[in-house]
């Protein structure tokens, strides 16, 4: 159902929220009151729920307007960011070289792409795909002008900007653990893991600290190969929940999370620190890639999906004939 809602019409239920009063949102608007009230009432006729608690002197949120609230502020900031950015972008005009690592560049570019050649045409965008390592060392030696990064060391020579922590996890063929939502550190060590060499040493990183060790049965850097191994059955891989995302939405593989330990990895936008501020051309990529992130995990991209979730995405798959 379209809701025939304008941003106008959010603005005055936040601004009502605000001030706890429709009176004197009214003033700040610089409308009567009869006339905010007709919008408010327009607006939870078309929610089929009641925005506001009327009380004997103003007004509280409902959990239903407190929802929309979150979403609200949400929007105008996301309208406020488009407008920013199709104005800069459209000044902005010059090569950036860009250096993805080959789990994030399927997840990140087809959205990215999309988005620059729409807020910044001028922009002529190169993409070179490495492990994070490899990166790090093309920034430094300035063959690459911006990288997204997967937990980078410590380094002076850069300056970072997190973009996303994402749950790493293990992946399957349904039923190879039939009901096991998590998997303790006792059965991972015992559980033999296809996985790349970058993911590796951060996992093991973040085991140290609970004296557990992987089991590895294959450690490959092509992630292809570990998933189409891992769709074979028989095989567990071990990823970031993003890398293989579509299997697990079309319920071809399940994830499990390690029980008593927070296995993630950490997104980063890479730049090398000291140099001048970023021109318009780089800008507009770093501001593209923030907001692409931001709407993948507004979808869910980098979260586990959970057992309804699952059911419901196979449901249509299960259905045809």
């Amino acid at each position: 159902m379209i809701v025939d809602i304008s941003l106008r019409e959010v603005e005055m239920v936040l601004r009502v929220a605000e001030l706890g009063s429709i009176s004197r949102a009214a003033g700040a608007l610089n409308i009567v009151q009869p006339a905010l009230s007709r919008h408010i009432q327009k607006i939870e006729a078309a929610f089929g729920a009641a925005l506001f608690q009327r009380l004997p002197r103003g007004v509280r949120l409902t959990p239903a307007g407190q929802a929309f609230l979150e979403h609200g502020r949400r929007m105008l900031r996301e309208w406020q960011r488009a407008r920013e950015a199709i104005a800069e972008g459209r000044s902005a005009e010059g090569a950036v070289v860009l250096g993805l690592s080959p789990s994030v560049a399927p997840v990140l570019l087809p959205d990215l792409v999309d988005r620059l050649r729409a807020e910044a045409p001028g922009v002529r965008l190169a993409v070179r795909e490495a492990f994070s390592p490899a990166l790090f060392h093309a920034l430094l030696q300035a063959e690459v002008d911006l990288a997204v990064l997967t937990n980078p060391p410590p380094a002076r020579a850069l300056s970072i900007t997190p973009l996303v922590a994402e749950p790493i996890v293990l992946l399957s063929r349904p039923g190879t653990r039939p009901g096991q939502a998590k998997v303790g550190l006792a059965e991972l060590q015992r559980l033999p893991v296809l996985i790349s060499a970058g993911i590796r040493r951060i996992v093991e990183e973040q085991l140290i600290a609970h004296g557990a060790r992987l089991a590895v049965d294959l450690e490959i850097d092509s992630l292809e190969a570990i998933r189409r191994m891992a769709l074979r059955g028989g095989r567990t891989a071990m990823m970031p929940v993003s890398t293989f995302r579509p299997d697990l939405d079309t319920g071809a593989l399940e994830a499990s999370e390690v029980a008593g330990v927070h296995l993630h990895r950490l997104l980063v936008i890479a730049e090398r620190a000291g140099r001048p501020p970023p021109n318009p051309a780089e800008a507009a990529v770093q501001r593209a890639i923030r907001h692409c992130v931001e709407r993948l995990a507004d979808a869910g991209s980098f979260a586990v999906p959970t057992a309804g979730r699952r059911a419901r995405e196979a449901a249509p798959r299960r259905r045809r004939p």
